[in-house]
């Protein structure tokens, strides 16, 4: 992560990924950044979407938590 977000927007979309799947995330990530977020000195609305979505999904650390298809949270790639 090279961004400084702010934890409540980060927080807002881990809480958001534990009732739906990664794809919709990552679409609501992609709104949320091309209507709130204004990209500074060459940055890219895609460079703070892929930095978002890692802060939310590779940041988070959830012990003894599964998937809605029963595998480690941390270990997911299907949700």
């Amino acid at each position: 992560m090279k961004y400084n977000w702010n934890e409540e927007t980060v927080q807002h979309f881990k809480f958001e990924s534990f009732y739906e799947g990664r794809e919709k995330i990552e679409q609501r990530i992609k709104e949320f950044v091309e209507i709130d977020c204004i990209p500074e000195d060459g940055e890219t609305e895609e460079d703070l979407v892929d930095d978002l979505i890692d802060a939310v999904y590779n940041d988070t650390e959830v012990m003894g938590e599964t998937c809605r298809n029963g595998k480690d949270w941390n270990k997911c790639q299907c949700c």
